[in-house]
């Protein structure tokens, strides 16, 4: 039966706003006969007239009133003066959590955890986003803990979720060359205040490659946190430390050619390319390099840089602890996560130590 049929059937009742009766007819469409629906529309709506019938909410409501640990636990990390970057991270994983699993932290269980885990896990996330998420859980549970708000961790005894690694790959030299040459031929004009975008984006690629600065560093570096004579800087980020590296001859060039064209104000060692040149946030450095890589065809973003930097530095023969010390790491098992040694150099150290 044509769907029309029914909806004239239904506006011959003075029936324009379609409640549950109305909307089952719809459904019968093409089973019964126009006689057989007149007759179940009419039985349908007296029988259905003393009940309040709504469609059912399949859509996740929010849980508003998280639990007080949580709030408890945030306050107390910005007292501790944990970076944006690490309490954006907590609020993420943690309100994200306590809105699926619905429940407040007294009655969460090792259960719970392991099932929110395993869901996220069915929604596509990589082994290394669900071991962020367990580190994130245990951490507030840890905290809980301390503060008595529960009575043990119960995320410490999960494993490490496993997985196929994904080695991460430093830019090749060549690569890294590569990146230099789009640069440099880079012919965009930027405003006469700041001086040519080039120069800016050589003298950012340089300093980062030689102090091996995480993007949040290079966006909090100030001109006066270089000093030229003792080739140090002061870079203050991550977990609002500061630490000391150095740049290399090659970053000081850049880094002094750009400097002596920009005629702005601003302390800032790297600003933005129109008035009023503000200071070059996160993601703006980051969209330079990805720029870059796209014109290049290379995977290039600031930590790649970094990494590169820590590879390089191992390859040519840095103590680990003094690279551990420059990248700015609590243990050494970290700065091992940012390096990779070629087989070519393992072969040779084979040779030189072994054979």
């Amino acid at each position: 039966m044509p769907i029309y049929i029914v909806y004239h059937l239904l506006s011959e009742r003075g029936i324009t706003k379609l409640g549950f009766a109305e909307d089952f007819i719809l459904k019968l469409n093409g089973k019964l006969a126009v006689g057989e629906l007149e007759v179940v529309l009419k039985e349908l709506t007296m029988f259905v007239s003393n009940y309040d019938i709504k469609p059912k909410e399949t859509s996740i409501t929010p849980y508003v009133d998280l639990p007080k640990a949580y709030k408890v636990f945030m306050v107390t990390k910005k007292i501790e003066g944990k970076s944006q970057e690490t309490l954006k991270q907590y609020r993420f994983h943690l309100e994200k959590f306590f809105n699926t699993v619905r429940k407040d932290t007294s009655d969460i269980r090792k259960e719970d955890v392991l099932l929110y885990l395993e869901y996220s896990r069915n929604k596509g996330l990589s082994c290394t986003s669900l071991n962020n998420i367990k580190r994130v859980l245990s951490a507030f549970f840890a905290w809980c803990v301390d503060n008595e708000y529960a009575t043990k961790n119960i995320v410490r005894t999960i494993p490490k979720i496993k997985g196929e690694e994904h080695i991460r790959k430093p830019l090749t030299e060549s690569e890294l060359e590569r990146v230099r040459d789009g640069i440099d031929h880079r012919e965009e004009l930027i405003g006469n205040n700041v001086g040519d975008i080039k120069d800016r984006d050589r003298a950012m690629l340089e300093f980062m490659f030689s102090t091996g600065a995480r993007v949040s560093e290079v966006m909090n570096c100030n001109i006066n946190d270089i000093n030229f004579d003792t080739k140090a800087v002061t870079l203050f980020g991550k977990g609002s430390k500061y630490r000391t590296s150095y740049i290399n001859a090659k970053a000081e060039y850049y880094l002094k050619k750009y400097l002596t064209k920009r005629k702005d104000n601003n302390n800032a060692l790297f600003v933005g390319t129109k008035a009023p040149h503000k200071r070059l946030a996160k993601g703006g450095i980051e969209k330079v390099f990805k720029k870059y890589g796209r014109e290049m065809a290379i995977e290039c973003y600031p930590h790649k840089i970094r990494h590169t930097m820590a590879t390089q530095g191992l390859k040519h023969g840095m103590a680990l602890t003094d690279l551990q010390k420059l990248l700015g790491h609590a243990k050494p098992e970290t700065t091992m996560i940012y390096t990779e040694i070629s087989d070519n150099a393992l072969k040779y150290n084979f040779i030189k130590y072994i054979v």
